[in-house]
């Protein structure tokens, strides 16, 4: 179950001051929240066309890797801007707050 590492690594990141760790189980919920979203779409890409969706909802399953990738996108530049901060001013991340 990929929640179990999750938990472990969102829980000790803090305690080891480690950005690494944080960054890693938010990757996982991530990869998680994408594959519950792409298993949505391709269930609904299955509906067959109707006269209303002539040609069915096949292109439905773009949306989920374009959600993905927003949000991928998001998160690396707000782990950089961190990472950035912490090298410049010496912040470091105890117990989940930066300092």
């Amino acid at each position: 179950m990929p929640l179990q590492p999750f938990s472990y690594l969102r829980w000790q990141g803090p305690y080891a001051n480690s950005l690494a760790l944080l960054s890693d189980a938010a990757y996982m919920v991530m990869d998680v929240f994408a594959l519950v979203l792409t298993y949505a779409a391709i269930r609904i890409a299955k509906r067959p066309s109707s006269h209303k969706v002539t040609y069915g909802y096949h292109r439905l399953e773009i949306f989920p890797a374009l959600i993905n990738e927003v949000l991928a996108v998001k998160f690396n530049i707000t782990q950089t801007t961190f990472q950035f901060e912490s090298i410049e001013f010496g912040r470091h991340l105890i117990h989940g707050v930066k300092h």
